[in-house]
């Protein structure tokens, strides 16, 4: 607190300086101010022209923290851009350029992407060999599946007779009659029809292919090779589909002991589960050689496999 006499001296120095010094003094602290002022009112428009620019002026009405992480905050929090036109904030569009020149916009690329994360058919749409098979005239990929078995086993050759088991839509039965030529025969057989258009050699008959009471089964017996690339109707139980799956392989099986020639071949579909070492075994029991085959064609979420029996064993007198 100041007391009285030292505000009377303070009074007395003032008093004694010249009026001259006295109205610079004054003068510059009325420019000082009125600078201030305008600073004041200038600071909003001169933000606005920096934003107009294209700037990024530092705001004052906002802390430091903001100014520092403010923008990259928001990008780490997947916030999209924004435009800045005038006042008005705008989401600034996202393209994406594909080669050729061709460019995806953000919704584009969302819809394409949900497309394929929630697509619950991991088998829709056509792939690589699927659109192979069809460039060479066969409905389905499968085919390359049993090219391949073919190719390393040299199962099927000119003038042999092919039962084909569940034989829709038509791929392995028109490839094993390219194979066995025209001195040979195939029985296509399946409960759905079969729509594909084969040669004069295959014979196309729309039924159970497992009743072996079907005297129309045996019209070309004995076979040189059964083939069987049938499959249950998958219903999203993985132990039942694999429990069905193999007993589908036990009843093709018998139908190639049937009617198999001495020394013929048989190629069925089994999915892995446990039952693969009980099924393996009645194979070797039935045929000399046995192989277990996954053709490279097979999709990765699949778990089926191909197991070959080589030289059908003579049956025994009974």
């Amino acid at each position: 607190m100041r007391c009285a006499s030292s505000s009377a001296r303070d009074g007395a120095a003032i008093a004694s300086t010249s009026s001259f010094s006295t109205r610079r003094v004054r003068e510059r602290e009325r420019r000082q101010g009125a600078q201030r002022c305008a600073r004041t009112r200038t600071g909003g428009a001169r933000r606005d022209r920096g934003r107009r620019a294209g700037g990024n002026p530092a705001r004052r009405d906002q802390p430091p923290w903001h100014l520092a992480h403010g923008a990259a905050a928001d990008r780490a929090r997947g916030r999209p851009r924004r435009g800045t036109r005038g006042d008005e904030r705008t989401p600034a569009p996202v393209r994406a350029r594909l080669p050729g020149g061709t460019e995806w916009s953000r919704a584009e690329q969302e819809r394409a992407t949900a497309s394929r994360v929630t697509r619950k058919n991991p088998y829709a749409g056509a792939d690589a060999r699927t659109r192979a098979a069809k460039a060479r005239g066969y409905p389905a990929r499968s085919v390359f599946k049993l090219e391949e078995i073919d190719r390393r086993l040299s199962l099927l050759r000119p003038g042999q007779r092919v039962l084909d088991l569940g034989a829709a839509p038509g791929s392995w039965s028109l490839y094993a009659s390219q194979r066995v030529g025209p001195t040979g025969r195939v029985l296509a057989v399946d409960l759905q029809e079969i729509r594909q258009t084969f040669p004069d050699t295959v014979r196309v008959l729309q039924g159970d292919a497992l009743d072996l009471t079907n005297e129309a089964l045996a019209e070309l017996a004995p076979y040189d090779v059964v083939l069987s690339d049938m499959a249950p109707n998958t219903s999203g139980n993985k132990v039942r589909d694999q429990a069905r799956s193999a007993e589908l392989f036990r009843r093709a099986l018998a139908v190639a002991e049937a009617l198999g020639r001495p020394g013929s071949s048989f190629v069925g579909k089994l999915f892995m589960s446990d039952e693969f070492q009980d099924v393996r075994a009645a194979l070797a029991r039935a045929y000399e050689r046995v192989q277990v085959i996954r053709p490279e064609g097979t999709r990765a979420q699949s778990s089926e496999l191909f197991l070959v029996g080589l030289r059908l064993r003579m049956r025994s007198a009974q």
